[in-house]
């Protein structure tokens, strides 16, 4: 499996989660600025400390974490999820039905450029 650190966190940033950036920062702020250098239990420490007293912003920050890691293409394929677009893998459209439009349909008013067609 590839680490957390193999996987892009700066790139997942700028991409996908720029409005975390702002978060993150106040989160690192909060951290000892010596973090990185303490040992792996005293770093698992600090985070349950966090985790406890600041638990909205650890779960944003764990949730971005998880959002980054398992979108990783080897991560995916390391635990059996395939990776890629789906419709080469599945769901097959049955030509001509168009039943897949009735939940459009049926929501046709909250899409007023939608009401023509009926």
């Amino acid at each position: 499996m590839p680490s957390a650190a193999d996987v892009d966190f700066k790139h997942y940033l700028s991409t996908q989660a720029a409005d975390f950036v702002a978060d993150l920062t106040s989160i690192l702020g909060k951290l000892n600025p010596a973090f990185p250098d303490l040992s792996l239990s005293e770093r698992c420490e600090r985070l349950t400390e966090f985790s406890a007293n600041e638990p909205q912003a650890f779960q944003n920050l764990l949730s971005r974490v998880y959002d980054c890691y398992y979108q990783d293409d080897r991560v995916r394929s390391e635990i059996g999820v395939v990776t890629g677009a789906v419709f080469p893998q599945g769901n097959q459209i049955i030509p001509g039905d168009l039943a897949l439009l009735d939940p459009v349909i049926e929501n046709a008013s909250r899409h007023g450029y939608r009401r023509n067609c009926r």
